[in-house]
């Protein structure tokens, strides 16, 4: 999914295969349709209709690596959160999935106020792990609220995690999440209920640099 935070639009699709780069599906939904999500077999000829073609994802090393977990769950997540000069925002955030998901099964990556929410008058997050879970508190949406009520991107972020964290943890075995919070300064934060979670920021006047944050303290 990819959102607009000038205007709020949003575009998104889900269930595609054999696309190598699915957001720039999603922005040409965004851009050139009128509707915000499109998923399965009508993704697929959307993506067609704009020149998009299918091409071979799995490699040897890939399948190798799915043999040697096929026990295991795991996914991998993209999240961005970008300003420009002007103050126009946008995110964007891309995934495989979780391992060895249902047929049909639909994360919170595409979500717009779970995998993400971008406003220009306030800031924007993004976030990754269990979908499931992420979904049932709308996080990134929670985040952007927060800091609308003057909570910086630090504590925004830290409020989400911890919330949600002693919500679930009365009804079940709690599963990681992460996530990545930015104000109109350009302000940045993280939280995780990781043991630790890396994430990557930048600036005109700071090259990218690997920030690190630990599991927040309950």
């Amino acid at each position: 999914a990819i959102m607009d935070g000038k205007t709020l639009s949003l575009g998104a699709v889900g269930a595609l295969r054999g696309f190598k780069n699915p957001i720039s599906i999603a922005r040409k939904v965004l851009e050139e349709t009128p509707h915000t999500f499109l998923v399965g077999q009508g993704a697929e000829e959307f993506a067609f209709s704009k020149g998009f073609q299918r091409s071979i994802l799995i490699t040897d090393k890939s399948r190798k690596i799915w043999e040697s977990k096929i026990k295991k769950e795991s996914h991998d997540t993209i999240g961005v959160i970008a300003m420009d000069e002007n103050g126009n925002m946008a995110c964007g955030t891309s995934t495989s999935g979780i391992f060895m998901k249902y047929k049909g099964r639909v994360g919170d990556t595409p979500l717009v106020g779970s995998g993400l929410y971008v406003d220009n008058e306030i800031g924007g997050a993004v976030a990754t792990g269990l979908g499931e879970d992420i979904m049932k508190g709308c996080l990134s949406f929670h985040a952007v609220f927060l800091m609308r009520q003057g909570y910086s991107p630090q504590n925004a972020a830290e409020e989400v995690i911890r919330n949600i964290y002693k919500k679930l943890s009365k009804y079940k075995k709690h599963d990681d999440i992460s996530i990545l919070c930015m104000n109109t300064n350009g302000d940045v934060g993280a939280a995780t209920s990781r043991e630790k979670f890396e994430y990557v920021a930048s600036s005109k006047n700071m090259p990218p640099s690997i920030f690190e944050v630990t599991k927040f303290k309950t």
